[in-house]
């Protein structure tokens, strides 16, 4: 997810149609597709947050609402098949280099970030409204589980350092019956675990335990299907990805209004399916290169997002800033999120080499590389 858009194993996919693979299989070239792809789903993800946590400002306006509530459909199950994409490089090597190459950087990032996320959310509790388990210890004792259970926004670095491990063990398993039962659990989880469990139960397994099962499928998906993946894409060109996009749309929004999402199965359903239209945003916005530079630093942005946003909103706090407009409340995350984005991206290129460079970098000594 955090390397570049390059890809060994298919063709150029920047929009154009192709009929043959082989030309250019063994040679690295740029998915330009699959960066905006990326590009997409962070800007999604970071949104959808600046949307919760600007909540105490102003009402969210219904548009907003629902417009974070449809592509909730799309978000992860992107973000995590193009994690899968490019995770065939460490699958199939050996479990030293998995270690030293993904799981050491995993890890390490996210257990830096701990003590930042465990400072930003307690000064939330103290100088916000409506938020949850605001006392110190309840923060530290979050922090100190976090191995375990995965503390709020950061659980995808988490769940991702698990589907490598679980990746690398079922890489003998052939790729069907990897998928179908991997699809089939994420089902059953879905249907017979998330949608029935109390909300004083969800709130204390957090988000990532209640997702960490459901979206392993699409991780999987990306890794096993890549090439089916690509060559479809070079296949459908804009044409194809536009009807696609179109056709996820007036599913998702008649699934919503008839109350299909109860239905059993029916939610894994409208994932894939939005996954599948996060794809064709993707091609369609292939040549805009801010999304594609977007698209090639997820991690940069993925970390510091949820502390920039806390920033922000204890800013907008002191200041007295609030809103009462429905076009305030559309804006506003909008703005917060191109902003705390673009924070991101500089905050990342001021660090350069020095010791900051190890929030987005693990130190040598931590690659456990052995002899």
């Amino acid at each position: 997810m955090f390397q570049g858009g390059t890809y060994a194993e298919g063709p150029l996919l920047t929009g154009e149609q192709t009929t043959s693979v082989e030309p250019l299989v063994k040679r690295n070239v740029r998915l330009t597709w699959v960066d905006s792809a990326k590009g997409v789903s962070i800007f999604l993800v970071v949104l959808v947050h600046a949307t919760s946590w600007l909540r105490d400002l102003g009402p969210v306006s219904q548009g907003l609402a629902l417009f974070n509530g449809i592509f909730g459909d799309l978000r992860m199950p992107l973000f995590m098949c193009m994690a899968g994409f490019f995770a065939s490089k460490w699958v199939d090597s050996s479990w030293r280099r998995l270690f030293s190459g993904k799981l050491s950087l995993l890890i390490w990032v996210y257990l830096i970030w701990q003590p930042l996320f465990f400072v930003a959310k307690y000064a939330a509790g103290i100088f916000m409204d409506g938020q949850d388990h605001t006392s110190l210890a309840a923060q530290a004792l979050r922090m100190a589980v976090s191995p375990l259970r995965p503390n709020g926004e950061t659980w995808f670095l988490w769940a991702l350092a698990i589907y490598f491990v679980a990746a690398k063990l079922l890489s003998r398993v052939p790729t069907w019956w990897h998928l179908v039962v991997a699809g089939l659990v994420s089902v059953a989880w879905e249907y017979f675990a998330v949608q029935r469990i109390s909300p004083d139960m969800a709130s204390i397994l957090g988000i990532g335990i209640l997702s960490v099962v459901h979206l392993y499928f699409f991780f999987a998906f990306g890794l096993l299907c890549r090439n089916l993946i690509a060559t479809s894409v070079a296949k459908v060109g804009q044409m194809g990805a536009l009807i696609v996009l179109v056709a996820w749309l007036a599913v998702t929004v008649l699934a919503t209004q008839a109350g299909w999402r109860v239905l059993p199965a029916f939610p894994f359903v409208l994932d894939f399916f939005g996954m599948c239209a996060g794809i064709g945003i993707g091609l369609l916005l292939a040549k805009w290169r801010p999304l594609n530079n977007l698209g090639g630093n997820t991690l940069q942005v993925y970390v510091a997002h949820v502390p920039l946003l806390i920033v922000l909103a204890l800013l907008l706090t002191a200041f007295g800033f609030s809103w009462h407009s429905n076009v305030v409340g559309t804006l506003a995350p909008i703005v917060a999120a191109i902003i705390v984005t673009a924070v991101a991206l500089v905050l990342h290129r001021w660090a350069g080499a020095g010791a900051l460079k190890y929030l987005y970098d693990r130190p040598q000594w931590f690659e456990f590389r052995g002899r």
